[in-house]
């Protein structure tokens, strides 16, 4: 099967290399690059190398191996080609970095890149390495420096779409095959019947808190464990280690944010229909927001939602914001209470009884996701904050609000033409 261009049957097992997380190979091959994906594209493998931040693996991604103090003058060749001119955009993307000194997270990355260099030149038979996503700066390094060493990378990315995968490295569009009418008929109907995307499926306010709950007890779990224990007295410096403290925190307030959330009025919306914006909430922290932003300078996604608010406001124009179906009770306090503070903005629980009406606001304006597809090909006016993969050609951004329009049926034909030649339709029986 031919995916990102890699015709992967002619690979054997020793030219393929897997990555995996903590959880090991069996779940991450099964739950995250999925059975039938893997089935289809790497069936005819009898084995898989896997390489892992955690001792799990044929391959340990081990950073206190090296330092600073171990490179060699072809290695600062290497470091100042592939990563220091792209220094800001590795920090600024990973969640982790940003959180920390600069001093520390130079460190890091130096400890990073000296890893892969020397991995790569003992590890030559390889000649693929397959990820599910880059999210983090230990892969964003592998990456660049795999492309030193005319590795391919390959990522199987889930698409909107149940069944399909998308190869993206930073959130760019790349063509991979040719399409046929049939396939376009049937994502249009998709589209027509407003469905659920899978991933939203069975969500409520009692998962939310179920879920958020088990967050909360096993935050602290996993930091006694993994930082304090982990990382602060056995020098664990691996990524969810290290950054123990920065994920899936929900402190007990943001069980008491339902304050924030207005009650929709229909007959209000219903007077606002062509006027108002609607903007979904993207989950934040998340791979999506923080490695395919356009712009690295942009990944602080709340400060650009700041801004738009801002513009939105200077022109009179109301906006309803709605929380995102799986990230209930997980955003922080503080970003409802500076945007519930702007005076033309509505927050919407996701939901709430009437959320529905929502879909007749004619005005989205999105980051990336599916959110702005499904706008565009059921005849909304959608605006991009500034650019993602599907918005070229087709979507004005923020500052060229007034562009906004309306596709024909053929323009939403043509523009599922192209988004659909980016990705690969899989058997998931």
């Amino acid at each position: 099967m031919v995916y990102a261009g890699i015709d992967t049957s002619k690979l054997s097992e020793k030219e393929v290399l897997f990555f995996i997380r903590i959880k090991g190979q069996q779940h991450f091959f099964d739950k995250v690059y999925s059975k039938p994906v893997i089935n289809q594209l790497f069936g005819h493998l009898k084995s898989f190398n896997t390489i892992s931040e955690y001792k799990n693996a044929d391959h340990y991604i081990d950073l206190k191996k090296f330092s600073v103090k171990d490179y060699s003058y072809n290695d600062f060749e290497v470091f100042n080609s592939q990563i220091k001119p792209h220094l800001a955009s590795i920090i600024f993307r990973c969640r982790g970095l940003r959180a920390i000194s600069f001093e520390e997270a130079k460190d890091l990355i130096l400890r990073a890149t000296k890893f892969w260099i020397n991995f790569f030149q003992q590890n030559r038979d390889f000649k693929l390495i397959v990820i599910h996503i880059i999210d983090n700066y230990v892969l964003d390094i592998m990456y660049r420096i795999a492309n030193v060493y005319e590795l391919r990378t390959v990522v199987l990315s889930e698409f909107f779409i149940y069944g399909y995968r998308r190869h993206t490295i930073y959130g760019e569009f790349v063509k991979q095959r040719v399409i046929d009418k049939i396939e376009i008929k049937e994502v249009v109907q998709y589209f027509n019947r407003k469905e659920k995307s899978f991933w939203l499926k069975g969500l409520s306010t009692f998962t939310s808190i179920k879920y958020c709950s088990y967050l909360f007890f096993s935050y602290y779990a996993r930091v006694l464990i993994r930082y304090y224990i982990g990382y602060k007295l056995l020098g664990n410096i691996s990524y969810e280690y290290r950054f123990a403290k920065q994920f899936a925190k929900v402190p007990i307030r943001n069980f008491f944010v339902d304050k924030y959330f207005n009650q929709i009025d229909v007959k209000l919306i219903e007077k606002e229909y062509s006027k108002a914006v609607y903007i979904p909430l993207h989950v934040y922290p998340e791979a999506n927001v923080d490695y395919w932003i356009n712009d690295p300078n942009d990944a602080d996604y709340y400060t650009t939602i700041y801004e738009a608010l801002a513009y939105f406001r200077d022109r009179n124009i109301k906006v309803y914001i709605k929380e995102h179906p799986g990230f209930l009770y997980q955003r922080e306090v503080d970003f409802y209470k500076i945007i519930t503070s702007f005076s033309n903005v509505i927050l919407v629980h996701p939901f709430d009884q009437n959320v529905a009406i929502l879909d007749k606001i004619e005005n989205i304006m999105i980051w990336h996701g599916s959110a702005g597809v499904e706008g565009i090909m059921q005849g909304k006016k959608v605006v991009v904050y500034d650019k993602n993969y599907y918005s070229k050609n087709y979507l004005p951004s923020l500052h060229f609000f007034d562009q906004r329009k309306t596709f024909s049926e053929e323009e939403r034909e043509n523009f599922m033409s192209d988004i659909l030649t980016g990705a690969v339709k899989f058997n998931m029986e």
